[in-house]
């Protein structure tokens, strides 16, 4: 798998399909972010299976969200994904970096903005 599907999955993650996170991340997964709220709970993951949790009850308390990508960057050991993501009345978007290690996902650094990223 290339690195590029790796990060149109890593959306689809996001988007409820939480089996690609074991499929896609290594086993000493970790991931950073840059914001508010979420940043307390995420900064202790240290595997897929703790991903998959957050991102369940992330969603669970913000039904119908959508994230799509704007532009996905592949550089070989790192990525770039430019997302967007809605929600009835929200629109905003932001921008992962991934470090990749033998084609797993092994850190991300995420930031959120106030509003939709254009390609």
């Amino acid at each position: 798998m290339s690195n590029l599907d790796t990060l149109a999955r890593w959306t689809r993650l996001w988007n409820g399909d939480l089996d690609q996170a074991e499929q896609i991340c290594r086993p000493d997964f970790s991931i950073h972010f840059g914001g508010l709220g979420i940043a307390d709970e995420a900064d202790t993951i240290r595997t897929p299976a703790g991903l998959r949790r957050l991102i369940g009850s992330f969603r669970a308390d913000r039904p119908g969200l959508g994230y799509g990508h704007v532009r996905l960057i592949d550089g070989g050991d790192h990525g770039v994904s430019i997302w967007n993501a809605d929600r009835n009345d929200l629109h905003v978007g932001g921008i992962d970096v991934f470090d990749f290690d033998d084609g797993l996902i092994s850190h991300v650094y995420s930031v959120t903005g106030q509003r939709p990223m254009s390609g």
